[in-house]
């Protein structure tokens, strides 16, 4: 309930501010659960990716999912810097974080359809074409956003056309974080 998830953040806090990696590694994966079952992560991310960054967190699976919370806020570009794991998923979130993640090989059939939404001649439907120039930009963006909610729900071709169009429109930085969360927040 509420109160175990108020808990698990006293404690995490309590954790960050003894500067203890150990104890940071240790609170770290039961808070997050915490936010997880409230469906919280990206505000924790955005309250905690900063001390988060500061920590020098020994725990592979620590260190790994703290990296995975930066890339949830808004300093995601600077995670992506410093990726932490040599997997293929990890190699993909710190491309897509940087804008570029058509230049690595895509772990799953989503993050191929986000990568070809990155793509600098990716194109989009004469629907929306005729929108942008009929400078119907609003009803655009909207259009984009219900193609996103059916790319999240597992249309890739939707998936794919709605980044396209933000980053046409000049919503680079929405593009890239909407598609991190879609890619590190199991929503299903």
């Amino acid at each position: 309930g509420i109160w175990d998830r108020v808990t698990a953040l006293q404690r995490f806090e309590t954790a960050l501010n003894s500067n203890s990696p150990e104890a940071v590694a240790k609170t770290l994966p039961i808070v997050w659960q915490a936010m997880q079952q409230a469906r919280l992560e990206v505000p924790f991310a955005h309250l905690f990716a900063e001390a988060l960054a500061g920590q020098a967190l020994t725990d592979p699976k620590a260190a790994a999912l703290a990296w995975r919370i930066r890339l949830l806020s808004p300093d995601y570009e600077m995670a992506a810097r410093a990726p932490v794991g040599t997997d293929a998923e990890a190699g993909f979130l710190a491309a897509l974080a940087k804008g570029e993640p058509g230049n690595v090989l895509p772990p799953s059939p989503r993050a191929a359809a986000i990568a070809q939404g990155f793509l600098p001649n990716a194109r989009l439907s004469p629907e929306l074409e005729l929108m942008l120039v009929e400078g119907h930009l609003g009803e655009a963006i909207l259009e984009g956003i219900d193609l996103f909610a059916r790319g999240a729900q597992g249309n890739h071709g939707d998936l794919a056309m709605a980044l396209a169009l933000f980053r046409r429109v000049g919503l680079e930085d929405t593009a890239r974080r909407a598609a991190l969360q879609l890619m590190l927040l199991d929503r299903s």
